[in-house]
């Protein structure tokens, strides 16, 4: 299994072969597909490698879609944090891969979910802005007690976790 594939499993957008995912105590997979969209929705925020936004919207809108009625000052606090408030009226047409993946990722924590996965998040990042985004997640993680589940080929990322898990060939070769 790779990094991208045990990601969705977690996340419950995959469904494993075998074993069980618990989130708060209860196994995912034991829910109907609704009740596991809600959960998602409720406490699963995803940070995908390919963006996911939708080009016929603005960068404040793609941020603003898991919410609609998100805090107007919170979408600002995101946009200023990870530097693309200029670009707030812009399509992600318009955007460097860099400045879409940080839309992508303000998207993701519009809802402070508890929980966070991200694949790759800083990917097509340069090193200053890497720095800025792996800042912030600490930060909202700490500010929103949110868990942060983080895959990557980047030693350097795993430098500031708490706690880091290798796979080597699909396998836990530490942990």
């Amino acid at each position: 299994m790779g990094k991208s594939t045990l990601l969705n499993i977690l996340a419950g957008l995959d469904r494993p072969s075998k074993g069980k995912v618990y989130i708060d105590g209860t196994d995912i997979f034991n829910l109907s597909e609704e009740k596991r969209t809600l959960l998602r929705r409720e406490k699963i925020g995803f940070v995908f490698q390919a963006y996911e936004l939708l080009h016929s919207l603005t960068v404040t809108e793609n941020i603003r879609l898991p919410e609609l009625e998100s805090d107007t000052d919170y979408v600002r606090e995101l946009l200023d944090a990870l530097e693309i408030r200029k670009y707030e009226k812009c399509y992600p047409d318009q955007l460097s891969g860099g400045e879409q993946q940080r839309t992508a990722i303000a998207r993701t924590l519009i809802n402070h979910p508890p929980i966070l996965f991200a694949d790759e998040p800083t990917g097509n990042l340069d090193s200053k802005t890497e720095r800025i985004v792996i800042d912030l997640l600490k930060k909202l993680a700490a500010k929103y007690e949110t868990s942060i589940l983080i895959v990557t080929h980047n030693e350097d990322l795993v430098k500031d976790a708490d706690r880091v898990i290798r796979l080597e060939d699909g396998e836990i070769v530490n942990g």
